[in-house]
């Protein structure tokens, strides 16, 4: 199933496929990303863990961007965003956070304090923002949110509208 968001430009946004990682993914992480993951560390991240899934974003056929989550019961968590560097400020963040919105579910993402523009992005569609250094997750251990480069991380949460 995909969506087709009408513009001047054709953007569609469907299921990330294990093909689209190498064909795809891979190019995008090395050109927009300063510790680029590899082929085999995507696969770990959609295909190795059980409730991720993912969507592809293309504009004119061409991939733009993707999102891999994990799905619970009641929460998404976005585990990686990517918008191509070409395509940035052309709406294309908000349409997957819309497409994710229609799931119906909370969502929560990790940000990192030096990517401003992915904060902003997340708080015009609606998610609030909340300094921490560490987060219970299901599995009850507590992860630390201080990246190796310094910076800190920031969770950020959507929740649903009833």
């Amino acid at each position: 199933m995909s969506d087709t968001v009408q513009t001047s430009k054709k953007i569609n946004i469907r299921v990330l496929t294990k093909a689209d990682l190498s064909l795809y993914c891979v190019d995008m992480e090395s050109r927009n990303v300063d510790s680029p993951l590899t082929y085999a560390q995507l696969v770990e991240e959609k295909f190795k863990k059980r409730g991720r899934l993912g969507y592809l974003i293309t504009v004119d056929d061409e991939a733009a961007g993707y999102v891999i989550y994990e799905r619970s019961d009641d929460f998404l968590t976005i585990v990686r965003l990517l918008i191509d560097e070409d395509y940035r400020r052309e709406g294309l963040g908000t349409a997957i956070v819309k497409k994710l919105k229609s799931l119906k579910l909370n969502i929560d993402v990790w940000c990192s304090e030096k990517d401003l523009s992915l904060q902003l992005m997340l708080k015009k569609n609606g998610f609030l923002s909340q300094p921490k250094r560490s987060a219970k997750h299901k599995d009850r251990q507590t992860v630390t949110k201080r990246r190796a480069d310094g910076y800190d991380e920031y969770y950020m949460i959507y929740t649903k509208e009833l």
